[in-house]
């Protein structure tokens, strides 16, 4: 590059030669800049497209995952009791149909799926229960 340098000065004259320059390098901070800021502008866009698929759907609600979770956790209570199975038996039913349903419909697919394994665990429990009872 130096080389080239002397030429152009020779060529262009040293005033002409130094504007070339500076002009070069203003291009060269200026496409260095305009990086940066692509840079900047993707994260915002990634930002911006996971705050708006975090909100988007509003109607969307995870109501079927907490039913189906609060359905699971009074199957395994009632599962417990020795007299009561049956209820217990009739919640799990509830909530793996409720867990199963939200796992595809839902917002929220990890307390649908919680809600599906406590109603299935109440099922086997009020099962063993009510063999173990009678």
């Amino acid at each position: 590059m130096a080389g080239s340098n002397t030429s152009d000065a020779r060529r262009l004259g040293p005033r002409r030669a130094a504007r070339a320059e500076y002009a070069q390098c203003q291009r060269w901070e200026c496409e260095a800049r305009l990086r940066s800021l692509e840079r900047e502008l993707a994260a915002e866009r990634r930002r911006r497209a996971a705050l708006e698929r975090a909100l988007a759907e509003p109607g969307k609600s995870n109501v079927l995952a907490v039913l189906a979770l609060v359905f699971g956790a009074l199957s395994i209570v009632f599962g417990l009791l020795p007299y009561v199975g049956i209820v217990g038996f009739l919640f799990g039913v509830a909530a793996a149909v409720l867990g199963a349903i939200g796992v595809e419909k839902s917002a929220d697919r990890r307390t649908s799926g919680a809600g599906a394994l406590c109603g299935v665990s109440g099922i086997v429990i009020a099962l063993l229960m009510v063999i173990l009872v009678y």
